[in-house]
């Protein structure tokens, strides 16, 4: 069951944007990507994405708030230790 895995936490870019119809030439070359941070439980993975779920149901195989995350956008995928895993 999902959740019987140890939780991650994953970071990684995320595009940002401007949404005023026009704005000055500076401000648009400062933008950057934006560094996310998303906590759950791996659904998926492979080399081109993570599927990460932020909430499992413990009783069935249901799961919420899921990502897709694009390989090339992460940055690092740690394990977070629980209190089931020490």
């Amino acid at each position: 069951m999902i959740s019987d895995q140890k939780p991650v936490r994953i970071t990684w870019l995320d595009i940002t944007s401007q949404t005023d119809p026009w704005i000055d030439i500076d401000d648009a070359m400062e933008m950057k990507p934006a560094i996310m941070i998303s906590v759950g439980w791996i659904v998926k993975e492979n080399i081109d994405f993570v599927t990460l779920a932020s909430t499992v149901d413990t009783e069935e195989e249901l799961v919420g708030d899921v990502n897709c995350i694009p390989r090339p956008t992460i940055m690092n995928i740690e394990p977070l230790e629980t209190s089931k895993s020490k």
